[in-house]
């Protein structure tokens, strides 16, 4: 995640794929690659700009990840604008409002579900969702989906498939009052970057002294 002093933020939740090797590597490079050219960049984020980063990143990184596989989560959000979400694999972008439930606005681009809609408790019982449609692939580009959601005082998340698809929603609630769950422990990658957006007359970001451990997080110079 990166946070700045212009107006706005971007964060990013990357999963490699379990069926290769060094694909957590991979999701790695990828965070620092999105992460290190947003906190040096001094043009606009745009949709068709961000798109094009990532295809410059995806052939920067073919020669030590010949065979790298990742889902990802990217979002972007300034003052007075919407949130802009791209999206590949099985990651999502979901809002939280009122502390109530998680109402994901994305949908995952995995082979079960790709003819039709699917919800997703029935989706994350399906063998077929682990093959993915859409991912940051070595093996040639494929663009993310883009989706604009308008920016509330809410919570916004960014999820692996191992938190939305392996957790009940109890467990999920429960997760991001900031309790760990029995439930996870032999699951796959449960991460969940979790954004709280509040009304303030004098706008800040702050981290919380655990995401500061385990994210990584640069500011503009």
């Amino acid at each position: 995640m990166q946070a700045s002093t212009r107006p706005g933020f971007l964060g990013i939740v990357a999963d490699g794929s379990t069926t290769g090797q060094s694909n957590g590597e991979y999701a790695c490079a990828i965070i620092r690659a999105v992460v290190d050219w947003f906190a040096g960049t001094t043009v606009g984020v745009t949709p068709d700009g961000l798109v094009e980063r990532l295809r410059m990143i995806q052939q920067g990184l073919i020669g030590d990840f010949p065979r790298g596989s990742a889902s990802y989560v990217i979002l972007h959000a300034a003052e007075s604008q919407s949130v802009l979400v791209l999206h590949a694999g099985d990651s999502l972008f979901g809002k939280v409002a009122d502390r109530s439930e998680i109402q994901w606005q994305t949908e995952p681009h995995t082979l079960a579900n790709a003819l039709a809609k699917v919800p997703l408790p029935e989706l994350a019982k399906l063998p077929a969702r682990h093959r993915l449609i859409r991912s940051f692939r070595s093996r040639g580009f494929i663009a993310p989906e883009v989706t604009n959601v308008d920016l509330t005082a809410d919570t916004l998340l960014a999820a692996t498939d191992g938190f939305w698809a392996e957790l009940s929603q109890a467990d999920q609630m429960s997760y991001l009052d900031g309790h760990r769950c029995e439930s996870m422990h032999g699951y796959d990658d449960c991460s969940v970057l979790c954004i709280n957006i509040t009304e303030t007359t004098y706008p800040e970001t702050t981290f919380s002294a655990e995401a500061a451990a385990i994210f990584y997080i640069r500011s503009a110079s």
